[in-house]
């Protein structure tokens, strides 16, 4: 029994309806700003469906009804995916590219149906194009295919990838006058493959879809359980996880590592005098000033209110302490802004080292702790270590 492509075409277009109305109600559970490539998605596996159903019955309808318009609302679907691919992944400047190959298929279809009428020229015609536009559509996700991609990006990027090659090979098989087709459902040609791969194809790239938005969720999620909110850095929870792991490492290689206890200071203030906005905006700005000081191995994290810590593995006391002198300096050098306002601000800062075989990070943070607070005794925008502390002890 041969294959019947137009029942594959009338299933495939009733599947695609179907999971067009599911993700289109199922958009409004995502965060709002996935929600317009969701909606753009669920846009194409509307219009999709009408395009196959069409062509399916194109013996019945006239040319305009049978041949034109479901290969304008094919491409226009395809379109559709593409723009939505590129606006999840976060490509911009990516739609002008995607409607200008779609209209250029449209133009070339409708020239060789109402000008000059000819099965092959469309053919010739738009499949170098659809083959452009798929590339156009699995390029944001070719990253992938390098070491550690997302299985659910491969999925998707080999959907279309699978579509250029069927179509450049549609083109050059069309081109071979005994390879040719004789129609749109000679199963003697290259038809069959790509007339199954275009109903197909947004069924399986739905799917890949759906897993990268999945994929997305839950890096979103697990961000959600380990970032400060409001800062970027890591929070309490995790930055001690982090922490204890980085001194586990420096005890077991031998290495140094210290910490510093970051605290703003007379932070209320900012907060009574400025509003609560101002003071939000003065601890992001402060993370990412700390961020510039810091390398890129070393930790920071909030341990609440105004309070920062930074773990710098490799690193002894006296290293530790001229960086966060550097890190004092770019605080107190500039002032804050929020809404043109300049708000001025300071830190107090105490430094700590790990003790020989020690992994304990409370107990780190707790020598940190009582440095930061003799800094804030001593009139506060200054730098105290551990160390400074126990030989004043002595002498004492």
């Amino acid at each position: 029994m041969g294959l019947d492509l137009r029942s594959v075409a009338v299933v495939c277009a009733f599947l695609t309806l179907l999971l067009a109305v599911l993700m289109h109600f199922a958009s409004a559970r995502y965060p709002a700003k996935w929600r317009p490539a969701l909606l753009l998605w669920s846009r194409a596996l509307f219009v999709l469906p009408l395009g196959w159903t069409l062509l399916s019955l194109r013996e019945q309808l006239p040319l305009s009804l049978g041949v034109a318009l479901p290969s304008l609302l094919l491409y226009y679907g395809f379109g559709l995916l593409a723009v939505a691919l590129a606006r999840f992944m976060g490509v911009r400047g990516m739609h002008w590219q995607v409607w200008t190959v779609v209209a250029l298929t449209a133009l070339s279809t409708l020239f060789f149906t109402f000008v000059h009428e000819s099965h092959l020229g469309r053919v010739l015609s738009s499949s170098p194009l659809l083959a452009l536009l798929f590339f156009l559509t699995a390029r944001p996700l070719l990253d992938a295919f390098r070491a550690g991609g997302a299985v659910s990006q491969r999925i998707t990027a080999t959907v279309f990838l699978t579509g250029v090659a069927l179509m450049l090979a549609r083109t050059v098989v069309e081109s071979i006058p005994d390879w040719r087709a004789q129609g749109l459902y000679d199963l003697h040609s290259m038809q069959p493959l790509v007339l199954f791969y275009l109903p197909v194809a947004p069924l399986i790239a739905t799917f890949g879809f759906l897993l990268m938005s999945a994929d997305r969720l839950h890096a979103e999620l697990e961000q959600l359980a380990t970032l400060d909110p409001l800062t970027g850095a890591w929070n309490r929870r995790a930055m001690l996880e982090q922490c204890a792991r980085a001194l586990g490492l420096d005890r077991r290689h031998r290495r140094p590592s210290a910490l510093l206890l970051l605290d703003a200071d007379h932070f209320k203030r900012v907060n009574d005098t400025y509003g609560h906005e101002a003071g939000d905006a003065v601890l992001r700005e402060l993370v990412r000033r700390m961020r510039e000081v810091l390398r890129h191995e070393d930790l920071v994290g909030r341990l609440g209110g105004e309070e920062f810590v930074a773990l710098l593995p490799g690193t002894p006391e006296q290293g530790a302490a001229e960086v966060a002198e550097r890190l004092r300096e770019a605080v107190a050098r500039e002032n804050f802004f929020c809404r043109g306002e300049e708000i001025p601000l300071t830190v107090s800062i105490g430094v700590a080292e790990r003790e020989v075989g020690e992994a304990d990070i409370a107990a780190l943070v707790q020598r940190a702790d009582r440095a930061m607070y003799a800094a804030k005794r001593a009139g506060r925008d200054r730098v105290v270590t551990a160390s400074s502390l126990r030989a004043a002890a002595t002498l004492a």
